[in-house]
């Protein structure tokens, strides 16, 4: 059976930072780029995204939760091979029609 090496680097990019593969996911390709932070100096930027999972409100308790727009968080990691490393996560933001109240599950 062929390996899918886009899945076993997004799992090896997980077990290396110690990142939860349930908690942020990355892209099958495109997760990594070279850039540069603002004082000039290389970065490696991994983009991963948290999967939506439809969950309770956690102000009401009601299931009719609806996406609402993303959040993104850019998290430093651990320098790897002499690069700064960081992670740019795009977080789902929820509404609850019952009550109005947004969250990030």
């Amino acid at each position: 059976m062929p390996c899918d090496t886009n899945h076993t680097q997004s799992l090896e990019i997980n077990q290396l930072f110690g990142i939860d593969p349930n908690e942020i996911q990355f892209p099958s390709i495109g997760f990594k780029t070279i850039t540069k932070d603002k004082f000039g100096h290389q970065v490696i930027l991994l983009q991963g995204y948290a999967p939506f999972n439809e969950t309770k409100c956690p102000s009401c308790g009601g299931e009719n939760m609806i996406k609402h727009g993303t959040s993104v968080a850019t998290i430093r990691l651990l320098e790897t091979n002499g690069y700064k490393t960081a992670l740019r996560a795009t977080k789902q933001r929820v509404l609850c029609k019952g009550c109005q109240h947004t969250a990030l599950p």
